[in-house]
């Protein structure tokens, strides 16, 4: 869920979330619950490089 540099206001509030975060103390702004938990392993990340030029490559194909 990485920020991505989508927008001012994500930088702001992701700025102040790990600010809280940092010194410990109680959050000034509220988290998504789904930031608290550890996310699933990606399935088959493994082999995610491998995987990628030929999903590029259908997905070209796709396209034409």
């Amino acid at each position: 869920f990485g920020y991505h540099g989508n927008g001012v206001a994500m930088a702001s509030y992701a700025g102040a979330v790990l600010s809280d975060l940092v010194i410990g103390g109680a959050p000034n702004f509220e988290r998504p619950k789904l930031l608290g938990t550890q996310p699933p392993k990606f399935p088959l990340g493994r082999y995610r490089r491998h995987l990628l030029a030929p999903a590029y490559a259908l997905k070209y194909l796709q396209d034409l």
